[in-house]
């Protein structure tokens, strides 16, 4: 859960002051003028405010479960984001686990998980700071190069610049050695030389 268990009155002040205010000020307003200056043509009959307290609790309600299945369809997202971005690092982790045990320079496939998965890391909180309206960007440095993060604070949609950046140096990094020619080459020869890729299209 994102919401907090407790509310403060200063938490909460700068979202409502503005419709206090207005509610306090027209009320004052209404006991001056009928009250005090007998202007009672202004009063209103208690029927009428009796119908729009009806017709505002039922819009009320539609618009407060709306926004509560808003909220939780996003929460539902996040969540899928969140165990992706999990599911991701582990099958990193264990890809590069295999290429040290293949014989791999053990440096580069560290270097090239630990490129995808700070990544990742970066993307998310980019997506959360843009979507919450957060401006802590200098957050991003720890999780990128100097080059990357560089570009990601000066592009207008970094959520979308991270995951280039992270595209491109695990690209960069896979060629110098984590996914070497070599291997390239023998799964195409051992393609060429399987019946499948002899047969013709037709049957």
């Amino acid at each position: 859960m994102i919401l907090k268990e407790r509310f403060t009155l200063q938490s909460t002040w700068p979202y409502a002051r503005f419709e206090l205010g207005l509610g306090l000020a027209s009320s004052l307003a209404a006991w001056l003028l009928v009250d005090r200056a007998e202007v009672r043509w202004l009063a209103l009959p208690v029927t009428l405010a009796t119908v729009l307290g009806t017709a505002l609790s039922i819009l009320l309600a539609v618009r407060v479960n709306a926004s509560y299945q808003r909220w939780w369809e996003a929460s539902g997202v996040w969540a899928q984001i969140t165990a992706l971005s999990r599911n991701l690092a582990r099958v990193v982790i264990a890809v590069g686990e295999s290429k040290k045990a293949a014989g791999q320079d053990p440096d580069t496939v560290t270097a090239f998980q630990r490129a995808m998965i700070q990544g990742q890391i970066a993307w998310a909180n980019a997506l959360r700071m843009q979507l919450r309206g957060e401006a802590d960007w200098e957050s991003l440095a720890a999780r990128l190069s100097p080059e990357e993060y560089r570009r990601a604070a000066a592009a207008e949609n970094k959520p979308g610049c991270c995951c280039s950046c992270t595209r491109s140096a695990s690209s960069r990094r896979m060629d110098r050695g984590c996914s070497p020619a070599s291997t390239t080459s023998r799964w195409r020869s051992r393609w060429r030389r399987s019946p499948s890729s002899r047969r013709s299209p037709s049957g």
